[in-house]
């Protein structure tokens, strides 16, 4: 695909989640001027696609203990603009927040990579939504996918006891009693009384 006077910028969209990277691959059909060449969930299937087809860029999306890793063998075919948590990666020509960007910072930062560029780095915040701390938003984004306290405590290198405590934590600061309940409220579905 051409867009005006130059080539639609070509991203191989990677995602270890099958719906976000769908959700992805959506986004950057929408900005224009860029041209999704392939969309996968497996590391392998990447490796390949990214080896054989050589996107200008590819869009890693996933939790940080798949990142690193997919993003230090992904890189090796082509600049990786990862999105992901607040962890940039050393492989990564860029980086963006999950749920903390626009479709033209998406965009924008895709172009820049293509164009050689790094992309600017994430803003930091020190809290996330619902006045959850950093650590606390980590935590319940593995919530969220259903991993339990023991399997978190592993991914982000801290004890069970502390997992329990952010738990505990996210509970009080989103007026839940219930895990279901916390995942509802933090994706906006709850009903608020």
């Amino acid at each position: 695909m051409v867009v005006g006077d130059r080539p639609a910028v070509r991203v191989l969209v990677v995602a270890a989640d099958l719906v976000r990277g769908a959700g992805l691959a959506s986004l950057l059909r929408r900005a224009g001027g860029i041209d999704v060449i392939g969309e996968t969930c497996e590391e392998s299937a990447a490796l390949r696609q990214a080896s054989d087809d050589r996107p200008d860029v590819v869009v890693l999306d996933g939790p940080s203990w798949w990142a690193g890793r997919a993003c230090a063998a992904v890189s090796a075919h082509g600049p990786v603009l990862l999105v992901g948590d607040r962890a940039p990666r050393p492989h990564a020509a860029g980086h963006l927040v999950a749920g903390e960007f626009s479709v033209a910072e998406l965009a924008g930062s895709v172009r820049r990579i293509a164009a050689g560029r790094r992309s600017a780095p994430p803003k930091i915040p020190t809290t996330t939504r619902f006045g959850l701390s950093r650590r606390e938003g980590e935590v319940m984004e593995h919530v969220l996918r259903g991993v339990d306290n023991g399997e978190i405590a592993q991914r982000l290198f801290i004890s069970e006891k502390t997992v329990k405590n952010h738990v505990n934590h996210i509970f009080r600061k989103l007026r839940a009693r219930t895990r279901a309940e916390a995942i509802a409220r933090w994706l906006g579905l709850a009903v608020t009384s």
